[in-house]
């Protein structure tokens, strides 16, 4: 018990001196500030790219979905002008399918969508802070 308030005393004593040292150097504190800044920068510039590459790639799946959807839809409708009802009811699984694929693609697009704005809002931040 002793000891620890012994101990507890000390440190106290030593943050008291780190305190005085780092406040009395403020050019150390903005180039810390600007150094924290820039390294934000870079990681939201990196995490920017990524999410830039994966939203591409998201929207194009969204686009190959919806053409698939396009594509069973006709081809549904197209086979029962034609009276072929047992293909058109195999094609209408499949078009539940592609609706399903295409409804998950598209969360997926906003999530990327919504994290890719994040980054340049992080990216903006950091260049307000840097200025």
């Amino acid at each position: 018990m002793i000891f620890r308030r012994l101990w507890n005393a000390m440190a106290a004593q030593f943050n008291k001196v780190a305190h005085a040292v780092w406040s009395a150097d403020p050019i150390a504190q903005l180039q810390l500030e600007h150094d924290r800044a820039v390294e934000q920068l870079q990681e939201g510039r990196e995490g920017l790219v990524q999410y830039r590459t994966m939203v591409k790639k998201v929207e194009r799946q969204v686009e190959n979905s919806q053409k698939d959807v396009s594509r069973l839809t006709a081809r549904i409708k197209a086979h029962l002008k034609a009276g072929n009802r047992e293909l058109a009811a195999e094609l209408a699984l499949n078009l539940q399918q592609a609706k399903a694929r295409l409804a998950e693609v598209t969360e997926q697009h906003g999530m990327h969508e919504a994290t890719y704005g994040n980054n340049l809002k992080r990216i903006k931040q950091a260049t307000q802070r840097i200025r």
